[in-house]
């Protein structure tokens, strides 16, 4: 048996990568913020040297850049180093979509070790068993939110409803102190009084008149739990090797 026939020239690994968000429904994707995180594994008992360069859709491949793992070490490539590479300051503008390309350092004769400028083959042949000398996972994470994640602050606000000459709200609820969980905004001044009348009127269907001649009584106001405002779907996938004969 010729074992060079089950011997490979090299191997590569390509991660779809989608950075950035979507406003429109012009695509498969829905609106919302895209990022990607690429993560690298060595699980090999030697040094494993990469390369890897970015290819955006309909547009350029970035220059390959040098890479190495020691054993049982990890790397990550996410989107802010896959947009720096194409002059983009941040990763909140449209979407950049394409290919990270890895490539082991290897060939027919063996494993390619880097020292400086040089790269030196060791006898450490690598057949097709051999062949997925990295482990390389990509997580994808999408908020569907128009931001990005972000914690609020609520205000809890009790109050009382004095008088409703419309006649529209529950008379049960006339006298009683009632309470309201509002969001709280930062450097503004709000009038929570106002801000109670204009729900009870939204939900009740006052008219701006009967909006107007209903008494409210604001008893407190006190800071609530902050919370964090999110929509975020996750999901992992495992690349193969292809291999280059």
């Amino acid at each position: 048996m010729d074992n060079s026939s089950s011997q490979i020239k090299d191997v590569s690994y390509s991660a779809k990568f989608e950075c950035g968000s979507v406003s429109g429904n012009d695509g498969p994707l829905r609106p919302g913020h895209y990022d990607t995180d690429i993560s690298i594994f060595n699980s090999q008992s030697y040094t494993v040297p990469f390369l890897w360069n970015a290819v955006v859709n309909n547009g350029k491949s970035t220059t390959s850049i040098l890479k190495t793992l020691q054993p049982q070490t990890s790397a990550s490539i996410i989107c802010k180093n896959i947009l720096q590479l194409y002059n983009i300051q941040n990763n909140t503008g449209n979407l950049v979509e394409g290919f990270i390309v890895i490539r082991p350092q290897i060939n027919a004769g063996g494993l390619a070790s880097f020292s400086g400028n040089s790269a030196t083959v060791t006898s450490r042949p690598l057949s097709q068993d051999q062949l997925n000398l990295l482990n390389v996972q990509v997580f994808y994470s999408a908020n569907a939110l128009s931001t990005l994640p972000h914690v609020i602050t609520m205000d809890k606000v009790l109050f009382s409803i004095l008088n409703d000459t419309s006649g529209k709200l529950p008379a049960p609820l006339v006298g009683k102190t009632l309470d309201i969980t509002l969001e709280s905004q930062v450097n503004q001044v709000i009038d929570p009084e106002a801000q109670v009348r204009n729900i009870l009127a939204a939900k009740y269907n006052l008219s701006n008149v009967e909006q107007t001649h209903l008494k409210i009584q604001i008893i407190s106001v006190s800071l609530g739990a902050s919370t964090m405002v999110d929509d975020h779907a996750i999901s992992s996938l495992q690349v193969r090797p292809q291999p280059n004969p």
